[in-house]
């Protein structure tokens, strides 16, 4: 997904924001019986845990029992998927469960960490297979990577050091999807090879080549792998999301097909939703992967996402899914950022400055205009008061226009505030309006500091100190 949005896949607790979307795993079923021996453990206690969407979950703890080695767990039903056992200082292995009712009898040397086993699963053998050869395969990449970085760091990018280096790269990336290709092809049947169609675009067909005749990429047939991205994967069929892949696979589509702009990314996303059963599985999944991500991210736009997402999929009476404390928490989020979205005008307001004059904010003629809200009696606005006013001066001559707005009521030491530092820009304040302009603005955890363009647009809020002056570079 754009911005660096994170394809960590290692294992998190269940957080409250997934507190109620994750399906039970109680159903009525004969019954389900994990037996594990884990050799050189060296502890009595073992955790099973399972994948979701990418992520993992703990599930259970499970007691050694007859010997030190021997772990074993009953339950009335386990939802098909993959799984995995794990200590406090790490995972030791995945293993699938591919029926809800069923015995699986696996085992694991410390020792060596390839050395999984199952005697009576043969989907889980070919599993323990695939996996070892990926993890080599994933191991070499991550050494390759790690070379490439220092070679083209000692030889500043020359490309005749690199490029080998990254050839090889590309190489074992080609291995690794032949590895999935050849396990799906060898046990088509399996669940785990169904996980891996579900993750995989299909190919375009030969008359649609990847390069045109110069040589450039075609655009044709970035246009039908988008339009076809999600043809291998079946959204009715929760069990698909019950893997370690689908994460990534979701975002790589963002990464690669949508266009790093906000009404580009909620189009694209409103796309996928529709043909999503609602309420189900990966529609959960969907909704609160984008809805978390850009609640978190401060990329100009994010708020707009955000705000979309809460408002057309994560309505109170339409998510029975989802605890009515998170709902309404995401609503009062969503009312702080809806009066001033990016992307649309700033409220206008008119305020005196210290010699009692009236300033409009709609009649400051500057092709931007940048409003800083901030207080005297912050400590850690006059921290960074003295740099923000530099990084403006440093614009002043390319007619930026700022206005540096008091927050608080106490006007007399505000005034003798700002007759003390000599500032050229122009000083606002009025106690009567801070509580209207808190609510407009969201002005909390001072400063705060708007980009606006000659019509009053915002073009970025809440921007950091550090960056204003890349960002005023940016727009001019």
């Amino acid at each position: 997904m754009q911005h660096t949005m994170s394809n960590t896949l290692n294992m998190q607790k269940l957080c409250i924001f997934w507190a109620c979307v994750l399906s039970g795993f109680h159903a009525v079923a004969q019954g389900f019986q994990i037996k594990a021996e884990i050799k050189g453990l060296g502890s009595n206690v073992a955790y099973l845990g399972f994948y979701e969407g990418g992520k993992a979950y703990s599930l259970d703890t499970l007691l050694a029992g007859g010997g030190s080695d021997q772990f074993s767990a009953s339950y009335v039903s386990l939802s098909p998927g993959i799984y995995f056992l794990t200590t406090n200082k790490g995972k030791m292995f995945d293993f699938v469960v591919s029926k809800p009712t069923d015995t699986i009898i696996i085992g694991l040397d410390l020792a060596r960490p390839d050395s999984a086993w199952s005697i009576n699963s043969p989907e889980n053998e070919a599993f323990f297979r695939f996996e070892t050869y990926r993890k080599k395969l994933e191991s070499a990449i991550d050494q390759h990577k790690n070379m490439r970085n220092m070679m083209a760091k000692a030889t500043e990018g020359d490309t005749s050091v690199v490029n080998p280096v990254d050839r090889k790269i590309s190489a074992l990336y080609i291995q690794t999807d032949s590895l999935a290709l050849d396990f799906v092809k060898r046990r088509p049947n399996d669940l785990f090879s169904a996980m891996l169609r579900s993750v995989r675009p299909p190919e375009p067909p030969a008359s649609i080549k990847p390069l045109n005749k110069n040589g450039q990429p075609n655009p044709a047939y970035q246009v039908w792998q988008k339009k076809h991205f999600w043809d291998n994967t079946d959204f009715s069929n929760e069990t698909l999301l019950k893997n370690v892949f689908w994460q990534v696979f979701f975002d790589n589509y963002f990464a690669r097909y949508v266009k790093p702009l906000p009404d580009s990314i909620i189009n694209s996303v409103d796309e996928i939703l529709r043909e999503t059963p609602k309420n189900g599985a990966f529609y959960r999944f969907i909704v609160l992967r984008i809805t978390q991500y850009y609640e978190m991210n401060e990329f100009a736009g994010a708020d707009r996402i955000f705000v979309h997402m809460v408002d057309r999929f994560l309505k109170k009476d339409e998510t029975p899914w989802l605890d009515q404390a998170t709902l309404e928490r995401l609503d009062y989020k969503a009312s702080v950022h809806r009066p001033n979205l990016t992307g649309s005008l700033a409220t206008n307001f008119t305020m005196k400055d210290e010699t009692g004059k009236q300033i409009e904010l709609y009649e400051i003629d500057a092709p931007v205009t940048v409003l800083i809200f901030y207080s005297p009696l912050c400590q850690h606005c006059m921290e960074v008061m003295p740099k923000i006013y530099q990084t403006w001066l440093d614009y002043a001559a390319k007619s930026v226009a700022a206005l540096a707005i008091n927050t608080d009521k106490q006007e007399a030491y505000w005034k003798k505030f700002v007759a003390q530092q000599h500032w050229n820009w122009h000083d606002l304040s009025d106690e009567n309006q801070i509580e209207q302009l808190d609510k407009q603005f969201g002005i909390y955890s001072l400063p705060v500091i708007y980009v606006l363009d000659r019509q009053k647009r915002i073009l970025y809020k809440r921007v950091k100190p550090n960056e204003l002056g890349n960002l005023l570079s940016k727009v001019l």
